[in-house]
């Protein structure tokens, strides 16, 4: 799978956009009888949007560094020190100092800071899964355009471009973030497609939620709703929900132990290859409804 998206601002980082992308995928369909069928498709979106949505995470960051060294900063300082956490994350040491990335670096923090005994300190919150800062975000935008979509649907031993349908999809999507606290953090979507040409002429409608809290440095919690509503020319209206809640605690500096629970109502298995660059869908139903507690540990490798 292969999904790349990306605006371009016309006149300032804020306003009006054009969004674009390409994506690629294929995938066996294993609700079909023949095991050699798959389902490959390549989609080109167009549209054009307002607003912004950036990340913040690197502002939680410059808090809890703040916080853990000890650091008496202004909030000018602390923007400082989130500036450059972003420059670093964004290579801007790498491509200006080389070799020095990471002296340059750290003497940087450490001037902000004033404390550059606490350089290897800085270095666990920003590198270690013992610091559970979830992301950050914050702004709202709402775009909208025409998907160009090249579906091929058959089986393998026909050739891999022998069944190639075009789809036309409208889509219109609303993102609104707030981070409520320096800790928490609300994202809510809400998604539209519509199929013009090709297909059965389906309709999606779909909303989500997801609240993030960081209650310590290593304890994290996350409570997601998720509805979709499919509607068909030729079938009746199709519904799915989802809520989950997850938590997850650091025990060591490798370790963490995590707890979710589940509920899930499904009247569709929703094959749509990725939310951002394949707003088509293929519906094969399903009435099912599960609920599920899991408890598992997690081990960090980096």
């Amino acid at each position: 799978m292969f999904n790349r998206n990306a605006n371009w601002y016309l006149k300032d980082d804020k306003g009006v956009f054009i969004n674009s992308g390409v994506g690629i995928s294929n995938r066996f369909n294993f609700w079909d009888n023949d095991d050699n069928t798959f389902i490959s498709s390549y989609s080109i979106p167009i549209g054009i949007g307002y607003g912004r949505v950036i990340g913040v995470k690197n502002v939680v960051q410059a808090y809890i560094i703040a916080k853990e060294i000890g650091a008496d900063l202004s909030n000018e300082s602390l923007l400082k020190l989130a500036e450059i956490i972003e420059k670093y994350n964004n290579d801007y040491y790498t491509a200006e100092f080389r070799d020095d990335a990471e002296i340059e670096f750290y003497n940087d923090l450490a001037e902000i800071t004033g404390k550059p005994e606490k350089a290897m300190k800085i270095r666990q919150i920003l590198n270690s899964p013992i610091y559970k800062t979830s992301e950050r975000f914050t702004g709202w935008h709402i775009k909208g355009g025409v998907y160009n979509n090249l579906i091929n649907g058959g089986d393998l031993s026909d050739g891999f471009f022998d069944d190639i349908d075009y789809r036309l999809d409208l889509f219109a999507s609303l993102r609104y973030t707030l981070p409520t606290d320096y800790n928490k953090q609300l994202i809510l979507s809400l998604n539209y497609s519509k199929n013009l040409k090709g297909g059965d002429k389906q309709s999606i409608y779909g909303s989500s939620a997801n609240f993030t809290i960081d209650h310590k440095y290593k304890w994290s919690s996350s409570l997601v709703v998720d509805y979709v509503l499919a509607t068909q020319e030729s079938a009746s209206d199709l519904k799915n929900l989802i809520i989950s809640l997850q938590s997850d605690y650091v025990l060591l500096n490798s370790l963490s132990v995590n707890a979710s629970v589940n509920y899930q109502r499904t009247a569709f298995y929703d094959h749509q290859f990725n939310t951002t660059l394949f707003p088509f869908h293929l519906l094969h139903r399903n009435n099912e409804n599960s609920f599920g507690i899991r408890l598992g540990f997690r081990f960090y490798l980096i």
